[in-house]
């Protein structure tokens, strides 16, 4: 069987990044490589967007660390019209 795959929104994504807590525990599985996180491209440049908010205060480590999980573990499926 292979790896749990999990999708996330970008309020999930962004309490990953900023707070302990359940969404953290995902974040970091994926991370490891043990679950394979799912997002829409579209997705990734509304939560690249909402990292630079600056009530949200987040450091250049926290947005990299987002950043290098899309480089080596998100994928973007196809969308509906493309199948």
């Amino acid at each position: 069987m292979g790896k749990t795959k999990a999708t996330l929104d970008t309020n999930i994504l962004i309490s990953a990044l900023g707070w302990a807590g359940n969404p953290y525990k995902v974040f970091e599985k994926a991370v490891r490589g043990e679950i394979e996180l799912i997002i829409s491209e579209e997705l990734f440049y509304e939560l690249v967007e909402a990292l630079e908010y600056p009530k949200l205060h987040f450091t250049e480590e926290q947005k990299d660390r987002f950043k290098s999980l899309q480089a080596t573990h998100t994928c973007f499926p196809l969308k509906s019209s493309e199948k």
